[in-house]
């Protein structure tokens, strides 16, 4: 009907990498004798400064052994050298509050000439400092603008954010916190619709934001966050109903209670924003909707050093026009102290866009794109007639309730859009992969969608994907026939780029 039309999965893998603490413990076994020393068994154990056990605090693993053979019970040949490793890792729980001594002792067992000898290792003494435990928070919105499916028009995707917080609850600094990100893949698509989400890239702190899929968060200290954010894409407008986000700690050892991640957890997103108060940075905070309600209204601000807000939202306002000052608007509206978000229909002018936004108390200007932004979509109520929505969006911090809305009229655009096919090799099996991409021209009204056409053994281009939204897809080829392909983009102005 004219509900959903389908309901899809989303799946982005995700690994986090970090450095951690770690002993190595060695233990060189030397038989000068003629007679093999059989059944070697080393058994390890850890006590604290009060010589209880500490066992529960640490995880081990034998992680090499050399010179010995057998299998399960080992023997050393005479006149020989044995060699083993055990990597000791202590969990998070092993150093609480600061830097704690610990010994690690054992005992080596063995049989030689029929007799049995039991021999205890002289206790090391190793100190442990207090590591790291994150909270790792992920951050993705309810509605996804892009195509609508029950429309005539190729209407273009917008980008949407996947972000994230990664909050280190512990005494000890998390080095080197990396996370690489698989593209995402739809599972469960029970229609088979051609659905394509694009990772665009990422952004990490101050950086504007990079193609790559890998971050680096750097160092986080004890009692400190990071933030980061992924800029993605969809072909086909949507509503994410839910997000489920679970971890797995893998390592050498495989132990649970050895991880250095406490907790994950997710929030319904409204909007990356940047808190521009005195001694803020310039990392991404995220305005979330923790609390649900019948206006999806946010309710917390998520701020990047790891703490939150409480947030104030407002869906009241008075545009007059100002006098003399032609399509610009004042904006006056009962914003509450402190964090404020303030949602009203879009007044712009037709034939105008917003450029910018002064707050008249003091003339500062809100960051555009980040702390005043605008969406523009067709609604489709489930059993309802579709509708237009075109929003203004505002976030502040104590709002003297007054701004100036400074438009501009949306340039009209004349240039075609161009676009092409990644290269392709010689060769390939019957599924063909092909990724194309393409852009438009510096101000122009962006890509709306592709035709993607297909020639094969040299014959006449035919569409093979007609205005399609996805950057990648596979042909389904036949054996021992050459195929070429090229794309043609056209923009939301209706400029079609020509064939190559």
């Amino acid at each position: 009907g004219q509900g959903a039309c389908a309901q899809v999965r989303l799946v982005i893998d995700q690994s986090a990498v970090m450095t951690r603490s770690a002993f190595n413990a060695r233990l060189d076994l030397i038989n000068r004798s003629d007679s093999p020393i059989e059944d070697v068994n080393v058994v390890l154990d850890l006590r604290d400064a009060s010589q209880h056990s500490a066992m529960p605090l640490f995880g081990s693993e034998r992680v090499y052994w050399n010179g010995f053979t057998g299998f399960g019970p080992d023997t050393l040949p005479s006149n020989s050298l044995g060699q083993g490793i055990w990597r000791i890792v202590p969990t998070p729980e092993a150093a609480l509050s600061g830097p704690t001594v610990y010994y690690v002792g054992g005992t080596l067992t063995y049989r030689q000439d029929g007799r049995d000898v039991s021999i205890a290792l002289f206790p090391q003494r190793i100190e442990v400092w207090p590591q790291p435990q994150l909270d790792v928070d992920y951050f993705l919105p309810r509605d996804v603008y892009s195509d609508d499916p029950f429309t005539p028009e190729i209407e273009p995707a917008e980008p949407f954010a996947l972000g994230l917080l990664v909050n280190n609850r512990g005494g000890g600094t998390a080095h080197n916190f990396s996370i690489t990100t698989s593209e995402p893949q739809i599972v469960d698509n029970d229609r088979g619709l051609l659905v394509d989400f694009q990772i665009l890239g990422s952004r990490v702190g101050c950086d504007p934001g990079t193609p790559s899929l890998t971050i680096g968060l750097g160092d986080i200290s004890p009692h400190s966050a990071a933030a980061a954010a992924w800029d993605m894409t969809a072909s086909l407008a949507g509503r994410f109903l839910g997000m489920e986000a679970s971890y797995q700690h893998l390592d050498d050892l495989g132990n649970a209670n050895l991880s250095l991640i406490e907790a994950v957890n997710t929030h319904e997103l409204t909007h990356v924003v940047l808190a521009d108060t005195p001694g803020s940075d310039c990392s991404p905070d995220f305005l979330a909707n923790d609390v649900p309600d019948l206006g999806w209204l946010p309710d917390t601000l998520h701020l990047s050093d790891g703490t939150t807000a409480d947030v104030g939202s407002v869906t009241n306002a008075t545009v007059t026009v100002l006098p003399g000052a032609g399509t610009n608007l004042l904006l006056t509206a009962a914003m509450p102290a402190g964090w404020a978000y303030l949602r009203i229909a879009d007044p712009a002018p037709a034939g105008y866009r917003l450029t910018s936004v002064i707050r008249t108390n003091d003339g500062v200007a809100l960051l555009m794109n980040y702390n005043v932004w605008t969406t523009h979509r067709l609604v489709r109520p489930l059993g309802q007639a579709a509708y237009r929505e075109d929003r203004l969006h505002l976030f502040d911090y104590n709002s003297g309730g007054a701004y100036q809305l400074i438009y501009e009229p949306v340039p009209t655009d004349v240039t075609a859009p161009s676009s092409s096919v990644a290269a392709l090799p010689a060769e390939s099996f019957q599924y063909i992969p092909l990724n194309w991409s393409g852009e438009d021209n510096a101000g122009g009204s962006g890509l709306a969608y592709f035709d993607v056409y297909v020639s094969s053994n040299g014959g006449p281009f035919e569409v093979w994907l007609s205005q399609t939204t996805l950057r990648a897809a596979e042909y389904v080829g036949q054996s021992a026939v050459h195929y070429a392909f090229y794309t043609r983009a056209t923009d939301v102005a209706g400029n079609r780029g020509p064939a190559p």
